[in-house]
């Protein structure tokens, strides 16, 4: 099974375009003909790279292990407090991740180093004020205060190597990434996440930081980061680590 969110439909479509048409005129993308940027990888062609990394031990047995779940829930009916695909295809996508979201060990080779080891590259190829990168992550977003670090197992218990499969961890590994990244050089004042800006007026100023140059790396949320991010004047890279 593969996670895919995609657009429904549109309802009333008609009346939606005759309602649209009386403010509106509309010209297709080819008919403004814009200039548009290439997005090119850093090998100089034209398109995204995708970075490998490879899973820890830990995180491999931990794989083949919600494989076997998964072949041993087919045909199944769910059962309320049981696993069941959904929960399954989440923890699949949080191991992916970060080991330390199912609460593996952390795996030194791994996404959140790999991608460090990235941004500090072309970090330290920018010019002052600088070149901006923006960081996707959706996993292991920063808690409040008042979230508990381990929260208890969910209904059900796991045989085997499974438990505690089933536990939730909370994981800051935004955090991580920018300790990361502040051990490397990057001076911490160079890099903000976007779950620090929680109203309208906070993120303004720090979208106009993020233009300056003044910070150079920027972390979200696609939901938070996603639409409205007005930061592109010096944006150079763009690392989605889901």
């Amino acid at each position: 099974l593969k996670e895919v969110s995609s657009f429904s439909r549109f309802v009333n479509v008609p009346e939606l375009i005759s309602l649209y048409s009386e403010i509106a005129d509309t010209k297709t993308a080819d008919m403004l003909n814009l200039p548009r940027p290439k997005v090119v990888a850093p090998d100089g062609k034209e398109g995204i790279e995708i970075v490998k990394v490879p899973p820890s031990e830990a995180e491999e047995k931990y794989i083949e292990n919600l494989v076997k779940l998964a072949e041993s829930l087919k045909g199944k009916k769910p059962e309320k407090g049981q696993p069941n695909m959904l929960s399954v295809v989440t923890l699949g996508r949080k191991v992916a991740t970060d080991g330390r979201l199912v609460g593996l060990p952390v795996n030194e080779n791994g996404k959140i180093a790999a991608a460090s080891r990235n941004i500090y590259d072309i970090w330290k190829e920018g010019k002052d004020p600088g070149t901006v990168q923006m960081v996707f992550l959706d996993m292991g977003v920063p808690q409040s205060k008042s979230a508990p670090k381990k929260a208890a197992a969910e209904e059900g218990e796991i045989e085997g190597d499974l438990d505690p499969v089933f536990q939730k961890y909370s994981v800051d590994l935004y955090a991580d990434l920018k300790a990361r990244l502040v051990a490397m050089g990057i001076p911490a004042k160079q890099i903000a996440t976007i779950h620090e800006a929680n109203d309208d007026q906070k993120k303004a100023k720090l979208f106009a930081k993020v233009r300056s140059g003044e910070v150079r790396v920027l972390i979200g949320s696609s939901e938070k980061m996603g639409v409205g991010t007005n930061v592109q004047d010096r944006l150079i890279a763009m690392h989605h680590l889901d």
